[in-house]
């Protein structure tokens, strides 16, 4: 069996962090100061872990928080979640995205 690497670890601690799941509540109550720093956090988090995959619905999703656009923010998250369940199904194949 193949042995992780640090940053496949990093990878896939993050994928499975309650950060997804605190930005989606965030937006669905429409808390929009929690939602904008938590996905200030998730986006510095993804380009450490150089997780390209999710740079441009990050900032998608973050234009919408700013301008208070909950169904366009659910609708992008939706696609987030989609892409990381992808992810962790397929143990981010050697660290490599996905899509």
């Amino acid at each position: 069996m193949e042995k992780m690497s640090d940053r496949e670890t990093e990878r896939l601690e993050f994928l499975k962090s309650y950060d997804f799941m605190k930005l989606g509540q965030a937006v669905s109550h429409h808390n929009w100061q929690a939602a904008a720093m938590t996905v200030q956090r998730m986006q510095k988090r993804v380009r450490e872990l150089e997780l390209n995959a999710f740079e441009r619905q990050f900032t998608g999703i973050r234009q919408c928080i700013l301008q208070k656009q909950e169904r366009q923010a659910k609708d992008i998250l939706a696609l987030v979640m989609a892409k990381r369940a992808r992810m962790l199904e397929s143990g981010m194949q050697g660290g490599r995205d996905v899509l």
